[in-house]
């Protein structure tokens, strides 16, 4: 496994912390990690690819060089309950409701922002977004494998990272 660091990546602290990170887990499927500059819709972003033609999996983390920056991040949804009322006296517009056809059970998606402040926060929250995909889909960690899940997973990287490793710099 190999670590390619992009031009324009200055995010040395945080891209140690994902190198220590991965000790944790068996690398040998994963192929390469790469972090580079790039013009992404929401700002930042990554990708798991999962092995085929010969290749392992690879996990490829882009971020802009302006900072800091907003992500709109995926949680948990709020779900209607039996009696048909909403926790919290929550009166959601009714075509913000989503119907599962075979339960009849009612849900509504929620978003927040995520906050990143310099490259080494983009580079620790990126991996761990496409990292939690790779860890999931080779059996290393338990969970579902969808969107909630990786930026919930990401969420705790950073937290720990900015607990841990950048507050020793």
């Amino acid at each position: 496994m190999r670590i390619v660091i992009g031009k324009g990546i200055q995010a040395k602290t945080g891209i140690d912390f994902v190198r220590a990170f991965l000790k944790e887990f068996e690398t040998e499927d994963l192929q390469w990690v790469r972090f580079d500059i790039g013009a992404i819709r929401n700002g930042a972003g990554s990708r798991c690819l999962v092995p085929g033609s010969g290749l392992g999996y690879r996990i490829a983390c882009q971020f802009p060089k302006a900072f800091p920056l907003s992500l709109r991040i995926s949680k948990p949804p709020i779900y209607c309950g039996e009696d048909g009322q909403w926790p919290g006296g929550i009166d959601p517009p009714p075509h913000t409701v989503f119907t599962n056809e075979k339960t009849r059970q009612q849900w509504i998606r929620q978003h927040a922002m995520q906050e990143l402040e310099d490259q080494d926060e983009a580079a620790v929250w990126t991996f761990g977004n496409a990292a939690y995909h790779w860890l999931r889909h080779s059996s290393q960690i338990a969970g579902r494998d969808n969107e909630i899940e990786s930026d919930s997973f990401a969420g705790k990287m950073l937290r720990k990272f900015e607990t841990e490793a950048k507050i020793s710099v």
